[in-house]
């Protein structure tokens, strides 16, 4: 208000410890959105229930348990070394 100015900047993703696996090839190409999700996903990861997490990593991959979680996260460290 009042002659005030609000300035958003975006901040920058920090990768290095974003993503524990090894990275993986996808399988499909994805959308930049797609790919934005699975970032977002490795992200918050450590902070969902570890049971919560395999199950959403299991809609995404034809693995079950920690092996599709490692799966997803080897995608979304592909994704982050620009690959």
């Amino acid at each position: 208000a009042a002659g005030t100015m609000v300035v958003y900047a975006e901040q920058s993703l920090e990768t290095g410890d974003l993503v524990r696996a090894e990275p993986q090839t996808l399988p499909i190409p994805m959308s930049v959105d797609e790919q934005r999700a699975l970032l977002d996903f490795a992200e918050r990861s450590s902070a969902i229930a570890p049971a919560r997490v395999e199950e959403l990593a299991e809609f995404i991959t034809e693995e079950r348990g920690s092996e599709a979680v490692d799966k997803v996260l080897g995608y979304a460290g592909w994704i982050a070394k620009g690959r």
